[in-house]
């Protein structure tokens, strides 16, 4: 793995924080959503929020930060869910 340098870290940071800031919209979304009681189930809920995760693997490369972070938040939110059933 090579170390990067430069311009190549600000770049990544910036792909990263565009990233980012796309699904933290989408989870803001889905918050306001809930907020206003516009779900209807709780599986109504569940489906949007996998819909950012599948949204995160399918459009960025499978070992990519973006896509790391997810794993571990889609894990926590999960467990989340299993336990509020």
């Amino acid at each position: 793995m090579q170390k990067l340098q430069g311009k190549a870290v600000h770049k990544l940071y910036a792909v990263i924080c565009h990233w980012l800031s796309l699904y933290i919209y989408m989870l803001v979304s889905v918050q306001r959503k809930f907020d206003a009681r516009e779900y209807h189930s709780a599986g109504e809920f569940a489906e949007d929020v996998r819909l950012v995760f599948t949204n995160c693997y399918r459009y960025n490369a499978v070992e990519s930060d973006v896509v790391m972070m997810a794993r571990k938040l889609q894990v926590c939110q999960s467990a989340d869910l299993i336990q509020h059933q």
